[in-house]
């Protein structure tokens, strides 16, 4: 089982974007490979000390995303610039949000 490789960083908002939907693309794709019972796979931790659920961990990045995406947005406003750009007309992720907005 191949380690997880972060993408390199990019110079430009369209590189940095396709990276990290290259990199949600391959997260998906090895969750979607995972049978539905090694979701409960006690994992154990690097020091072997303790164990944790795989299903727990499936969740962290979630979180780590949201945890920069709110770094961004303060930076943002300490910038003077209050609005939300993810739902500009430009963004490439405008269309999503809003289809999610509507399905909610």
């Amino acid at each position: 089982q191949a380690a997880f490789q972060a993408p390199a960083p990019s110079k430009t908002l369209k590189g940095a974007l396709a990276r990290f939907d290259g990199s949600v693309a391959r997260a998906a794709q090895a969750l979607a490979a995972l049978p539905d019972a090694a979701l409960d796979d006690a994992l154990p931790t690097t020091d072997g000390t303790a164990s944790v659920a795989r299903r727990y961990l499936l969740t962290v990045p979630a979180f780590h995303l949201a945890y920069h995406w709110g770094q961004l947005c303060l930076m943002q406003t300490m910038w003077g610039d209050e609005a939300n750009h993810i739902l500009d007309d430009d963004s490439p992720y405008a269309a999503r949000y809003a289809a999610a907005a509507a399905r909610a």
